[in-house]
């Protein structure tokens, strides 16, 4: 248990946090984006304010990066602390619902129009998913050490089967 936090909670707070790791290089390309457009209209501004503007993006960059570390150290506590908890195989139902869930999210499709923010929201959640899956993988690969069950290798093919449908549907996507 991590922080008196039941299975299914850290689980829960790891699928918080993983999708942040999602979203912190997403921010980090709309900065670089804002720095572009800042060069495109760089003639039109004083040096100082140029400078000025200029330095705070390059700070924002540097802030997400460090939340970017923060956060997948905090992600990597966290999967070691449920680790200890999933030598119980009892304790796998809490990740077969995360598979289950993470799926059904992925075939949930609301007919993507052809508009970048909508097939930007749909890759969001696809990378979003696909590291909450992956997550779970690293903390059944970490119970190889347990004698292996059944239900460990199903879980981790489920797992494996997923992160593959996700793939798949992030190039449809683009393609």
């Amino acid at each position: 248990m991590f922080l008196g936090l039941s299975i299914a909670e850290s689980f829960h707070l790891v699928d918080k946090l993983t999708t942040l790791q999602a979203e912190l290089p997403l921010l980090k390309m709309f900065c670089q984006e804002a720095a572009d457009q800042l060069e495109a209209i760089s003639a039109d501004l004083y040096p100082s304010q140029l400078s000025s503007e200029r330095q705070k993006i390059r700070s924002i960059i540097k802030s997400l990066a460090a939340w970017e570390h923060l956060i997948s150290n905090e992600v990597k506590v966290l999967e070691h602390s449920l680790v200890e908890d999933l030598s119980n195989p009892m304790e796998l139902t809490a990740l077969t619902k995360l598979f289950v869930k993470s799926e059904e999210q992925l075939k949930q499709n609301n007919g993507l129009e052809p508009h970048d923010q909508c097939i930007t929201n749909e890759l969001r959640k696809c990378w979003t998913l696909e590291r909450t899956v992956e997550s779970a993988l690293r903390m059944l690969e970490a119970c190889k050490d347990h004698p292996p069950t059944e239900d460990y290798r199903k879980i981790t093919d489920t797992g494996r089967k997923f992160l593959k449908e996700c793939k798949m549907h992030m190039v449809n996507i683009c393609f």
